[in-house]
C-alpha cells in the first residue's frame, strides 16, 4: 500500500487551507508564509536514520519489501511510502518533528500540529 507523509513549517498563518498548501508544494511551487527548510541537513538525517537501508541518488530508500522516496524542496518534504510499517513511518515523522515540521496526512486532510 502506498501512502505519502508530507511536512512543511509555517512562518505565520496563511490564508490557504492545508490541502491548498499541500497541492502547491507538491507541484513544486513556492508558498508565502512558510519557512525555508535546511534541505541538506534533512537529507543527511534521513541517510543517517536509515543508514541500513539501500539508498540511491533519486532519494529512494529500500529495505526488504519496505521503501520510500523523498521529494525535498526548500519548503517541503514529502515521503512517498510503499509497504512501510507504522514503526518506520513514525521514524520519518520523528525526523521531521526535529525541524518543527508536523505531519500532514493528505488522505484525511489533517495536519497534526501541536
Amino acid at each position: 500500500m502506498a501512502r505519502d507523509l508530507s511536512f512543511w513549517k509555517s512562518k505565520k498563518n496563511t490564508h490557504l487551507e492545508n490541502r491548498e498548501i499541500y497541492a502547491l508544494l507538491s507541484s513544486g511551487e513556492y508558498v508565502k508564509g512558510l519557512e525555508l527548510l535546511p534541505t541538506k541537513e534533512i537529507l543527511d538525517d534521513f541517510r543517517e536514520g536509515f543508514s541500513d537501508w539501500k539508498y540511491n541518488a533519486q532519494n529512494y530508500f529500500e529495505k526488504g519489501n519496505e521503501s520510500f522516496q523523498l521529494m525535498i524542496t526548500t519548503q517541503f518534504v514529502r515521503c512517498d511510502c510503499y509497504s512501510m510499517s507504522e514503526f518506520n513511518m513514525n521514524r520519518i515523522i520523528d525526523i521531521m518533528l526535529n525541524y518543527d515540521c508536523p505531519l500532514y496526512d493528505s488522505v484525511i486532510d489533517v495536519r497534526f500540529e501541536n
